[in-house]
């Protein structure tokens, strides 16, 4: 595993363009608004901040928030109103820009768990990981419809959701798009609850989920791509509207102690869970909760690209004293004969791990049946999320 732990800084896609430290000590949740606004939220209310970092004010909101929304929501009259929707305990608060309360939707059941929020043309989509579903309501809180429970005829297998990570994201295109997280996939359903298609598999590889459940968050490109955040072995990645791998935005480096991801056992020892979200120019914006700190970053340049080419160049070509040449090019030849050896064993357990992902992919753009693996694990899956969290966590990889 310790090879998935380090991403080579010629593969990473993406630059940091912007940093700032955030006031609040326990941040939790992002959300980059139209404006490019970006909202912290946390246990102690919600800060604002400009796109370069400047402070825009707080709000004294009720906490702990797990996740936020900020969005023109429809008045009576054909009038709108700046509204933040948060996302805390069971249920969701409203507010507005003045942190006056607005009120809340409780009807989602005692043991709902809101973990996000996704504002589109005719209501509010509402992700419950303690319910396995999520909501669909009017902007009243009136409740429109389910989706993603568990149907054989519509070819569903049901989420699966060992901890509290459950993430939704509004496309521009009118489809809502799911994280299964136990499943390791991406699902795209109509507002009607129709499953369109779905992508994603488990793995360690840059194009698979690793972990008992993720990705844990995930948001929009303008071009329909997918930005996917794993949690335990923290990773960034860009998806295709198809699915495939992209590019790296961030590997495990990047947030800190790459060593110690996912060998943490106890709740106090556990990398915090970032969060992300994507400003209205197409950048990517992080949450790092642990450092308490808010990164922008966009695609490297040209330049940035012949600038780490040439830094790699010049550190190859120092490597070696002259003196040593000899020496080293005597344990170079003496390692790759042993190499070779290696190498077929793990070209032969590659080609059978591949096969069988390829196996168990199968990946129908309409799908006709329900994956008889996922509705097996979708039976086991009836722990609250938060009792099964620690255990699930002791078994990522």
């Amino acid at each position: 595993m310790d090879g998935y732990r380090h991403v080579p800084e010629e593969e990473v896609a993406y630059r940091t363009v912007a940093a700032w430290d955030v006031a609040m000590p326990q941040p939790t949740a992002l959300f980059v608004d139209e404006t490019d606004t970006v909202w912290i939220a946390g246990a102690d209310g919600i800060e604002r901040y400009s796109e370069d970092g400047r402070s825009a004010g707080t709000l004294a909101v009720n906490g702990p928030i797990r996740c936020l929304a900020v969005a023109d929501l429809p008045l009576p009259g054909g009038q709108t109103r700046r509204t933040i929707l948060c996302g805390s305990g069971s249920e969701v608060t409203l507010w507005d820009e003045a942190g006056k309360p607005l009120g809340r939707w409780n009807s989602f059941g005692d043991k709902a768990v809101i973990t996000s929020l996704a504002v589109a043309e005719e209501g509010v989509f509402v992700a419950d990981a303690g319910n396995r579903v999520i909501h669909y309501v009017d902007f009243q809180g009136e409740f429109i419809g389910q989706l993603a429970q568990r149907d054989r005829e519509r070819g569903i297998v049901g989420l699966v959701v060992p901890s509290p990570y459950l993430d939704v994201a509004w496309g521009s295109d009118g489809l809502l798009r799911v994280v299964n997280p136990g499943v390791h996939r991406v699902e795209y359903y109509q507002p009607s609850g129709d499953l369109e298609f779905f992508w994603g598999k488990a793995g360690l590889q840059k194009d698979g989920f690793c972990g008992c459940c993720n990705p844990a968050h995930i948001a929009l490109l303008p071009d329909g791509s997918t930005v996917t955040l794993e949690k335990a072995l923290l990773r960034v990645k860009v998806f295709s509207p198809q699915g495939e791998f992209r590019c790296w935005v961030a590997g495990p480096d990047f947030f800190g102690d790459a060593e110690s991801m996912a060998t943490e056992t106890r709740d106090d020892e556990r990398t915090p869970v970032p969060d992300l979200a994507v400003d209205s120019r197409g950048r990517i914006v992080l949450l790092d909760c642990g450092r308490r700190k808010v990164f922008v970053l966009e695609p490297k340049t040209a330049a940035d690209v012949s600038a780490t080419e040439r830094n790699e160049t010049a550190a190859e070509s120092g490597a070696a004293a002259p003196g040593q040449a000899e020496s080293a090019a005597g344990f170079a030849e003496s390692a790759a004969e042993k190499g070779e050896a290696e190498s077929g064993f793990v070209e032969t357990a590659e080609k059978k791990r591949d096969a069988a992902s390829e196996k168990a992919e199968a990946v129908p753009k309409k799908p006709e049946a329900v994956p008889k693996k996922a509705e097996a694990v979708a039976e086991k899956a009836e722990a609250p999320p938060e009792k099964a969290e620690a255990a699930s966590e002791k078994a990522a990889p």
